[in-house]
């Protein structure tokens, strides 16, 4: 897991720091979005709430992670699969389970929807809720 943190790090042409590595980490070990206040859990005994923050940020302009929406805990990030600073695309469907609050990225695209005229879209959202198969 060491060399595809490094590796990915590499791709985005980061340097290899103990935080960007760290959440890294955790971001691999992890199927579902996770909260920031779950980095901060995870990650704060070892760096502060700023940089935590600051890396999130350089992760999202990056393409290394992209927003989740969630209902409950507000925001949550997941690790992109193909995306750069450049191509940096979250446009796919998240499941929300409302019982564990695990939240999901799924394969499938948002659906094209035609704005009335003179309307400019700015960024697209489709979150699912229901239960997960734990939770079924």
């Amino acid at each position: 897991m060491t060399q595809s943190v490094d590796s990915l790090l590499q791709k985005h042409e980061l340097r290899k720091t103990s935080c960007r590595r760290a959440m890294l980490f955790y971001f691999v070990s992890k199927e579902e979005a996770v909260a920031v206040s779950d980095l901060n859990t995870h990650l704060g005994e070892s760096f502060d709430r700023a940089t935590i923050y600051r890396t999130t940020q350089s992760f999202l302009e990056n393409g290394i992670i992209h927003k989740v929406l969630d209902t409950n805990e507000g925001q949550k990030y997941a690790l992109c699969h193909d995306c750069d600073h450049v191509n940096h695309s979250d446009e796919h469907v998240h499941f929300l389970c409302i019982q564990c609050g695990k939240s999901i990225c799924l394969d499938d695209l948002i659906p094209e929807v035609k704005l009335p005229e003179g309307y400019t879209l700015s960024s697209k959202n489709m979150l699912l809720e229901g239960h997960c198969p734990n939770c079924n």
